[in-house]
């Protein structure tokens, strides 16, 4: 009897030392996992360019902008765009479609009044229409 206890104690602590498996798809390469929250980096990936040039029309266009602290550099606002925009490693969104205005007074007002949301940019107008001021 008492080998019989010993050997499904044995049992049930081998099958205890086996990962889940939902923690073995957790363990490649490119996923990390840090207190149960897996997170997949994609190092690899290219930046969106339209997002890039968002950011950088954000810092050339920093004190059109409403709300800005001005004592922030061009070069500060721009970083900080990329950060806020996961150093530009998502999808084109509509405000990023305001990269493609000139004027900073223009540029202010899109982004004002976009919507943060996934766009193409086709519908976008390149410049301003005449009927459109």
């Amino acid at each position: 009897m008492r080998w019989f206890l010993i050997s499904i104690a044995i049992t049930a602590c081998a099958d205890s030392t086996k990962p889940a498996a939902s923690a073995a798809q957790n363990n490649a390469p490119s996923t990390r996992v840090v207190d149960g929250v897996a997170v997949t980096v994609l190092p690899d990936a290219p930046a969106n360019p339209t997002c890039l040039s968002y950011c950088k029309s954000f810092g050339a266009c920093w004190l059109n902008l409403s709300n800005t602290d001005p004592m922030l550099s061009s070069d500060t606002a721009e970083k900080r765009c990329l950060l806020e925009q996961s150093q530009c490693q998502r999808q084109t969104a509509d405000l990023h479609c305001c990269a493609k205005l000139a004027d900073c007074g223009e540029f202010a007002h899109c982004i004002e009044s976009a919507h943060n949301v996934v766009s193409d940019c086709d519908r976008f107008p390149s410049e301003p229409t005449a009927s459109g001021r």
